[in-house]
């Protein structure tokens, strides 16, 4: 059945709440999917034209024996694929933000 919007769309929709009733590999995939083409889509917009960086990743994927996990990871480690850090990391940085009404002024203690 087709999508309106395809993947892409879902994503905008709904968020990753679409995704629910996939196995965690499925998941996993739409979302290295969805890596992939706003790579693709950065590359076009600095320059490059959209054949030459298929043409590019496809060389890499292919080298790589076909493996879509192994593709990202080098895009990652080049830069051209953007990476979330892990959920703890992202939890700490929270943690650590001043927030509402936090401090900056001088201690009435001093």
């Amino acid at each position: 059945m087709p999508i309106d919007g395809g993947l892409e769309g879902c994503d905008a929709k709904y968020k990753t709440k679409w995704r629910k009733g996939f196995s965690a590999s499925d998941q996993k995939r739409f979302s290295r999917m969805g890596m992939l083409a706003r790579g693709i889509e950065a590359q076009v917009q600095e320059g490059r034209q959209l054949q030459d960086v298929i043409a590019d990743w496809d060389q890499h994927y292919q080298t790589l024996g076909r493996s879509f996990g192994g593709l990202i990871t080098l895009l990652q480690s080049q830069g051209c694929v953007g990476t979330k850090g892990s959920r703890l990391s992202r939890k700490r940085r929270r943690e650590q933000s001043p927030g509402v009404g936090g401090g900056g002024g001088t201690s009435i203690l001093d």
